[in-house]
């Protein structure tokens, strides 16, 4: 075992213990000495980092320890650029270079390491001004021990060496130490049991599954869609939407005309309407019960555009192609169609006729072109009191000689 150079030279110069004077300027030195070499320490430290700021400008990397640097803004800016160098990593798995996500974090990189070598430049400067005071201090010291004897002397200077590497050596252990512990603290203490499987087709989501899914949905959304829509309907769209909620007689059913010309029976045309209304004709006169017992017939609903003038028009011209006499009277004052529909003149009509202004009933009444028994009384002018004309006594002789000259009578 190799022996100590303290104790050789205690041995050859027969120095048993040092004297009190040279006792207290060990001390001294020592705490200086201790003081001086952590900041060198962390002089070296501040270098490491500076240079790979310098170095790396522009680039990425790991970033260099910080062995004895207490500066709690200092780590915490490192701290801040390990994330950041974390997070770029992480990111450029799953993006390109030029990505605005990894663009921007370069720029927080960059803008962060400016910070630090600003922050380095000012510790620096301030240890720098910390050491030159302590070998100022140390330099002072050792003139006074040139005073010392000189075996004494020497066997300080001895002493001196072995408590400054005596005091790195414990410092350097309880940095591993702490070291130590925070690595143990991160590392996970998870491990691998089985090697992870690859399949040719993804565990999730199961095609299947979704397939399935997305078929009961195809089917149910309609069915919802119908059944809500049932729900809500408020209008008549069918023969039975009549039969299973009233008891009224259904005598006949017309298909929607989308056809400019209101007239759409003749004795030429063949077509879908032309047949419904001569079904609506035939129930009608079995409706009747005994042969010609119905003459007058009213055709009327609530609201204005539901097909009133269509329906009246179209069935006097079906009864008027079995020769019957027919006339059809516009009794709408109000808002008269049937003078537009067949393009008469609305000089004279009903309202003239019931408002004594006109006696003949020949000049209110039009034959209608293509038809030779089928003739038709338009409502004429709007007068202002349309009601009070309608109930009143010219309107029931009105009807009498109607009666007594055509076989039907079609009010609309």
């Amino acid at each position: 075992m190799r022996k100590k150079p303290w104790n050789n030279s205690k041995k050859k110069n027969s120095i048993t213990e040092l004297s009190n004077e040279a006792n207290i300027f060990l001390q001294i030195i020592r705490e200086k000495d201790s003081e001086l070499s952590k900041l060198n320490l962390q002089l070296s430290s501040l270098k490491n980092v500076e240079d790979y700021l310098l170095q790396n400008s522009s680039g990425f990397g790991a970033v260099p320890g910080t062995l004895g640097l207490n500066d709690p803004i200092l780590t915490q800016l490192i701290t801040q650029l390990v994330v950041l160098e974390s997070e770029r990593t992480r990111s450029l798995q799953t993006l390109r270079p030029d990505n605005p996500i990894i663009i921007g974090l370069d720029g927080q990189i960059q803008n962060l390491k400016n910070n630090i070598y600003s922050n380095i430049r000012t510790l620096k400067g301030a240890l720098e001004a910390n050491k030159k005071s302590i070998l100022s201090e140390n330099a002072s010291l050792e003139k006074i021990i040139k005073d010392v004897p000189r075996k004494e002397r020497q066997l300080l200077d001895i002493t001196r060496q072995q408590n400054i590497k005596n005091e790195l050596y414990i410092y350097l252990l309880s940095r591993r130490e702490e070291v130590a512990l925070s690595h143990a603290a991160t590392v996970s203490d998870s491990r691998l049991i089985d090697r992870p499987i690859a399949f040719s087709q993804p565990v999730k989501p199961v095609k299947r599954n979704i397939l399935l899914m997305f078929t009961l949905l195809g089917l149910l959304f309609p069915i919802v869609i119908i059944y809500l829509k049932d729900i809500f309907q408020n209008k008549i769209e069918s023969k039975n939407d009549i039969t299973k909620n009233t008891s009224i007689p259904i005598i006949g059913e017309v298909s929607l005309v989308e056809n400019k010309n209101s007239l759409v029976i003749n004795q030429e045309v063949q077509n879908k309407q032309a047949e419904q209304l001569r079904t609506l004709r035939t129930n009608l006169q079995f409706l009747g019960g005994a042969q010609d017992s119905i003459k007058t017939l009213l055709v009327t609903s609530n609201t204005s555009g539901e097909g009133k003038t269509f329906i009246s028009l179209n069935l006097g011209a079906s009864l008027a192609l079995t020769k019957k006499k027919t006339v059809i009277l516009g009794l709408d004052l109000r808002r008269p169609m049937l003078q537009n529909d067949l393009k008469l003149k609305n000089t004279s009509g009903l309202s003239v006729y019931l408002s004594g202004h006109e006696q003949d009933l020949n000049k209110i009444t039009y034959s209608i072109p293509g038809f030779d028994n089928y003739f038709v009384i338009p409502g004429g002018p709007v007068p202002p009191n349309p009601i009070e004309l309608l109930m009143g006594e010219r309107m029931n002789s009105l009807f009498n000689e109607l009666e007594r000259i055509y076989d039907y009578i079609i009010s609309g």
